[in-house]
């Protein structure tokens, strides 16, 4: 899978595509796929996991709930990661979603992203 940054040039009036690459293109295919209603993407029926669709509907209700939902995100996301890694490119080793915040309606998780260079990423979603 490809990534792109999008920027909004607001002096010159323009859309400004940038390309990812490495460890910085899996981060960004983490997140979006952790954030991602699974079966929303004609492209990769496969991508995206229930997260999201789980705290909007009810089955997450506190931190405890959360976290067992994001572990399963976590699983979700890990196969979907290997199963479309570009060779020559860094992947996941090892992945943990956990959820950091509850409140007020809102709710934020951190994926933990060991990569196979043994580097440690982290993103929030």
């Amino acid at each position: 899978m490809e990534g792109l940054t999008v920027k909004l040039d607001r002096k010159a009036s323009k859309i400004v595509f940038e390309r990812k690459e490495g460890v910085e293109l899996t981060i960004q295919n983490v997140g979006v796929n952790l954030a991602q209603i699974k079966g929303s993407s004609k492209i990769f029926p496969d991508k995206g996991t229930n997260l999201f669709m789980q705290a909007l509907q009810g089955p997450i209700v506190n931190l405890s709930s959360a976290n067992r939902y994001g572990g399963i995100a976590a699983v979700d996301t890990l196969f979907f990661i290997r199963a479309n890694e570009i060779p020559g490119q860094p992947t996941v080793a090892d992945l943990s979603v956990i959820p950091v915040t509850a409140a007020n309606g809102v709710l934020h998780f951190t994926a933990n992203i060991r990569m196979t260079t043994g580097t440690i990423e982290n993103t929030t979603v």
